[in-house]
């Protein structure tokens, strides 16, 4: 890890800071970018705060997303199109009036570059110091970074993780804790005002990296975050409850359904009457002896 007084003195030094979350971040890196942008501003910085991926609803009650930039180049016009080297013979430019104009020149027999393939965008980003929040190598920050090749071989990188890393000049990494607990932690070491919307994003960060308190990364240090946190103004979020008015519609809706069932006709029983079946349908096989004569015995006539 950079000693920490190295880390305060190019903050204090750096006017420009940008900040940047990995491709596809979490929640946590996402809630800690934005806080440290919001304190960093506070402490009189230009800060631009950016990312490769667009920002999802997800985030959307973290204070300062509508401030995230998936640019962070404005200095330089780029024009793209897809290229061949035996398609383009040259590229020369001239002046009319007031008018620019850049020609390609396609070699001969090649068609022209075509307008709908013309890509228009900015590189030249400037800044005095680079923070990454929550990669494990450079490459995670995706191609809003990794193309601005100038300002990457230029400016000092800063790189705060909770994995496994150590590409930037500076590292400060905690394999143990959320981002937003190493960012808590680190306003307070460098005395930074930590006001209530930076307090809030800080502690739904935690919440969410340490699944409501309940993972391994809780520690002491989890619990003195949040007692910063809470008295900066930020509060954990309630558990969503059910209105009466909103129990007293389903209690209603439940009724009515009961009602209109037991209102319904119930089907009769109609009883089918037997079918009557000769003898020489039926399937039981008479005896013998029961289609002869009864003969009594004398012995079983009364006397009279």
């Amino acid at each position: 890890m950079t000693d920490l007084k190295t880390i305060k003195s190019t903050l204090d030094k750096s006017h420009k800071i940008l900040i940047l979350t990995p491709d596809k971040p979490s929640f946590d890196a996402v809630a800690a970018s934005l806080a440290l942008y919001l304190i960093l501003r506070q402490a009189g910085k230009e800060v631009i705060v950016a990312s490769n991926s667009q920002p999802l609803v997800r985030d959307s009650h973290l204070v300062g997303l509508d401030k995230l930039k998936t640019e962070i180049g404005q200095a330089n016009l780029v024009i793209s199109f897809p290229y061949q080297e035996v398609q383009v013979n040259k590229v020369v430019s001239d002046i009319q009036g007031d008018t620019f104009n850049l020609i390609i020149e396609p070699k001969p027999g090649h068609q022209p570059v075509k307008i709908e393939d013309l890509k228009f965008s900015y590189r030249g980003a400037q800044a005095d110091l680079i923070i990454l929040i929550g990669a494990s190598q450079l490459k995670d920050a995706g191609p809003i970074l990794l193309e601005e090749k100038d300002l990457l071989e230029k400016t000092p990188l800063l790189n705060i993780s909770n994995l496994q890393s150590s590409f930037g000049k500076f590292n400060l990494v905690d394999l143990k804790a959320s981002l937003s607990e190493i960012v808590t932690a680190l306003s307070q070491e460098f005395g930074f005002q930590l006001d209530q919307d930076a307090a809030q994003n800080l502690l739904l960060g935690i919440e969410e990296a340490t699944n409501h308190l309940q993972t391994d990364r809780v520690t002491a240090d989890t619990f003195e975050a949040l007692a910063v946190l809470y008295r900066a103004g930020a509060r954990r979020p309630q558990p969503t409850t059910v209105s009466p008015e909103a129990k007293e519609s389903v209690n209603n809706l439940t009724q009515h359904v009961r009602q209109t069932q037991s209102s319904k006709p119930k089907p009769k029983y109609v009883p089918v009457p037997p079918v009557e079946k000769s003898l020489e349908d039926s399937t039981i096989t008479p005896q013998p002896d029961w289609l002869k004569p009864k003969i009594f015995k004398s012995s079983s006539v009364p006397k009279v």
